[in-house]
């Protein structure tokens, strides 16, 4: 498989109105489309911010990797990592 690019330039914003159906980009309903996982790298002074979305764990390379927990939102279901 030759790996291309889904989406780039993305920019998020808040919602008047928390709906769960509504929620968008960082919705849990969304990421859970990605079966293999959604990796955020933060950046830093060296590198930029990202997220990568993966399909399929198949071929999945996981060392460096870090399971986050999270729990999901009342009413927006979106995602909170504390």
């Amino acid at each position: 498989d030759v790996n291309f690019i889904f989406m780039q330039g993305l920019t998020a914003s808040a919602l008047p109105v928390a709906a769960p159906g509504a929620a968008g980009l960082l919705s849990l309903s969304f990421f859970y489309c990605f079966e293999g996982g959604v990796e955020f790298v933060w950046g830093d002074q060296t590198s930029l911010p990202s997220i990568t979305f993966y399909g399929s764990d198949t071929n999945l390379n996981v060392n460096g990797m870090a399971l986050v927990p999270f729990e999901s939102l009342p009413v927006s279901m979106l995602p909170s990592v504390t």
